[in-house]
């Protein structure tokens, strides 16, 4: 969403982000051409032996080489990559901020599918935490069709174990954020990014 929305009763609605502090950021990276990039997100930034030679040191929103690591949570990235929008190339959004450390609130994100003009809503979690859950480590894995039907997306996690046939970030070393809190109607999840360059983890 542009902008939030208020309806009277129903409060204010905001988008799939509300960074809440920033310890470290970078918005020097650009980002592949390839990637579903969401607002608060996980961030895998390209290693070298990717199979595109152009992807190297780029970021993506899915693990594309062995040699990739965890990089932070994607902040504001490209419109375009969300809501569809194409430009005539004077503007065209290429790079996105990431937020290396720090904490940020996470909610589901929703957006028109350009392609089938229906609202689509993206959940950022491999399985959403509950309340017991507070203070655990957080992982990052990809998830099979995390972003729509035939495309995966990195998505956060409180398992430490990656989903069948996945891969992604943490499992073998330190965590890459914590869970700091959910909100009453389990809808608000706050993550602490740590500022773990987190190696790939293999499936």
């Amino acid at each position: 969403m542009a902008r939030p929305m208020e309806t009277p009763g129903q409060g204010v609605f905001g988008d799939s982000l509300t960074v809440l502090s920033r310890t470290q950021e970078d918005a020097s990276k650009l980002v592949v051409t390839a990637a579903n990039v969401v607002p608060g997100a996980p961030a895998c930034l390209t290693g070298g032996n990717a199979a595109t030679a152009a992807n190297r040191g780029k970021l993506h929103s899915i693990v594309s080489s062995s040699q990739d690591i965890f990089y932070g949570a994607f902040v504001n990235p490209p419109a375009n990559s969300v809501y569809g929008r194409s430009t005539m190339g004077e503007f065209d959004a290429k790079r996105a901020d990431v937020l290396l450390q720090g904490n940020i609130l996470v909610r589901d994100c929703v957006y028109m599918d350009v392609t089938t003009a229906l609202e689509t809503t993206i959940s950022l979690w491999n399985a959403k935490p509950v309340a017991g859950d507070v203070g655990k480590p957080v992982f990052a894995f990809e998830v099979v069709n995390g972003f729509a039907v035939g495309t995966n997306m990195l998505k956060w996690s409180i398992t430490k174990a990656a989903p069948a046939n996945s891969e992604g970030f943490g499992e073998t070393v330190s965590p890459v954020a914590k869970l700091v809190g959910i909100s009453d109607d389990a809808t608000e999840f706050e993550l602490s990014i740590v500022g773990h360059l987190a190696p790939r983890t293999a499936p």
